[in-house]
């Protein structure tokens, strides 16, 4: 008689045998975590050792920036060029000396990002990729209002954006007054974004308008599921799109560069 499911496979081993070779596992086990503890007892020394190190590079590293002789004392620092006059007044206020000079061509100062209100939540953005070099030409701006846009895109629907901007809304007492203000500004343009894509493409909460309606009317790019093509169109268009707006990028750059008498740097051609 054939079964309607295939039957167990029984081990070729006895009873005993399996006894003993589960005896070895274990026993197998029980030594590796007795190498396991044996070979992390030190972790707390380590760790303070490795603090420890750390805290004596940076304090060589913060003692290279500086020049300490009786009666005299040097710092060496950055400073934005927006803050140079507070530090002048200070400097003024304790009777010290200051030298401001610009960077040389084989310095590297850290970047400073700064945008407006509506476009600072783009600074975080980056900082999640690495901040740009000195030298090199922001992107912030630019890809805070891409993240906004594709947001919109990939959402498509009114009503989680019109979730977002009342989430927005009742919280907006409490970020504003804990500075939290990029969050804000964030969760304001990530609604707007997908409301007004959610309209154009007549989506709420993935419940269509009703035929006629005005709803329904001004979904003029409600897209086609089942046009893959075009879909896939659109997506390499918008590729295309980003990949003309960074060469356009590099080639101004690379132009004021030469115009300059710099030489080509690889934060030029990035």
């Amino acid at each position: 008689m054939k079964l309607p499911f295939t039957p167990l496979e029984m081990p070729s081993l006895s009873e005993a045998q399996i006894q003993n070779r589960l005896e070895d596992v274990e026993d197998t086990l029980e030594n590796s975590e007795t190498r396991r503890i044996g070979a992390t007892r030190f972790i707390e020394s380590l760790r303070d050792y490795l603090n420890q190190a750390l805290s004596t590079s940076k304090l060589n590293q913060a003692t290279h920036l500086t020049h300490d002789e009786i009666g005299l004392f040097v710092i060496q620092a950055w400073c934005p060029v927006n803050q140079i006059s507070a530090l002048d007044d200070l400097v003024k206020e304790f009777s010290l000396a200051l030298t401001v000079e610009d960077p040389g061509p084989q310095e590297q100062p850290p970047t400073l990002v700064q945008n407006s209100d509506l476009l600072a939540p783009g600074e975080t953005l980056i900082s999640v990729y690495g901040t740009p070099s000195y030298r090199s030409w922001g992107p912030s701006a630019l890809i805070y209002v891409s993240f906004v846009l594709f947001f919109g895109i990939i959402i498509a629907d009114a009503g989680y954006g019109f979730l977002l901007l009342g989430i927005a809304w009742l919280l907006r007492g409490k970020l504003l007054a804990n500075s939290q203000r990029r969050l804000f500004y964030l969760f304001a343009a990530l609604g707007v974004s997908a409301s007004a894509y959610g309209l154009l493409s007549g989506e709420y909460f993935a419940v269509d308008p009703p035929e006629g309606s005005l709803l329904a009317r001004i979904a003029i790019f409600k897209p086609d599921l089942e046009n893959i093509p075009e879909l896939m169109a659109f997506s390499v268009s918008i590729g295309c799109l980003h990949v003309l707006i960074a060469n356009a990028i590099a080639v101004s750059q690379c132009w004021s560069a030469l115009r300059k008498g710099q030489c080509l740097s690889s934060d030029h051609l990035q």
